[in-house]
């Protein structure tokens, strides 16, 4: 998937630490045609950082089986979709936890790694509802700065995201936040090699 820092890396097979956490969040219209009734932030991954660079592992989705079921199953359904081919969200997030889980120190078992993930996005509230640092909310349609996202405030909480943006169709536009935790599970400010939105450049939130 487009964005995915750890593309261009060469994997790493035994476990290995990390200093940083990623929740990367995606914003449907930006990634996708999909429909839906009420549009959300959704998960695209959990990835992890040491010293500023991508943790990334060389296990492949091809040779695992997934092992989550019930509850778990059902959050990840609703939080987790696959936004490019809805019918299989299971390769979606087979892929993210070979690529980004199966090769972290404490992160090997499925249910950690994806039940960690929800567990921070709980943590954080209504992506949607956030206050920006410029005391503007963020509306669809709109056309924001990078300047503007330095802190936010969602449900009370005060957040430091970073922001990937995508070009289509000669527009500049957000399709991803990305919330940061270190390893006391405390809100951070991403490295800045997380950050791919033009800070000279105005972005649309589609």
């Amino acid at each position: 998937m487009v964005g995915d820092q750890c593309l261009s890396h060469k994997g790493l097979a035994s476990p290995k630490p990390y200093d940083e956490r990623l929740l990367v969040l995606q914003w449907p219209p930006s990634v996708s045609n999909t429909q839906m009734s009420n549009y959300k932030f959704t998960v695209h991954g959990l990835w992890f950082n040491m010293g500023s660079h991508p943790v990334c592992c060389t296990l492949s989705n091809a040779g695992i089986t997934l092992q989550i079921s019930g509850f778990l199953w059902k959050d990840m359904v609703k939080h987790w979709p696959n936004l490019i081919c809805p019918n299989y969200p299971e390769i979606f997030w087979l892929r993210e936890y070979a690529t980004h889980g199966s090769c972290v120190t404490g992160f090997q078992d499925q249910g950690k790694y994806f039940g960690t993930a929800l567990a921070i996005l709980k943590g954080i509230g209504e992506v949607r509802k956030m206050l920006l640092s410029s005391g503007r909310l963020l509306e669809r349609g709109k056309l924001y700065n990078v300047t503007e996202f330095e802190h936010v405030t969602i449900g009370g909480k005060q957040f430091f995201p970073s922001l990937r943006c995508v070009w289509i169709r000669g527009s500049h536009l957000l399709r991803e936040i990305v919330f940061c935790t270190d390893m006391k599970n405390n809100q951070i400010r991403c490295t800045n090699s997380v950050q791919t939105c033009d800070r000279n450049r105005l972005f649309i939130f589609p």
